[in-house]
């Protein structure tokens, strides 16, 4: 997912302490809770593409970027699975 989640119909987040979080559908009224890092990958990736979001997480956590790159994108793609995230648009 190379775009920020500006999308109109995104969730509700609240952030809950201690560095946790709580995603909230807008339309179907499902909830999906976020530990640390997810709580952290949504607040990044709401104005970051990915690429950036797994940068500046690497940094913070001194992980590899390449190996929290695809974590970031796996867990994009489960929130889009779960309809909380549009889906990307599939390569020409």
């Amino acid at each position: 997912m190379s775009a920020h989640l500006t999308d109109l119909h995104r969730p509700i987040y609240a952030p809950l302490p201690p560095d946790r979080g709580v995603l909230l559908h807008p339309e179907s009224l499902e909830f999906f809770a976020l530990d640390r890092t997810g709580a952290r990958i949504w607040e990044l990736a709401t104005h970051l593409p990915v690429p950036r979001v797994a940068e500046t997480l690497a940094a913070e956590l001194d992980v590899s970027n390449v190996d929290l790159h695809a974590e970031v994108q796996r867990f994009l793609d489960d929130l889009a699975g779960e309809g909380f995230v549009p889906r990307p648009p599939a390569p020409p």
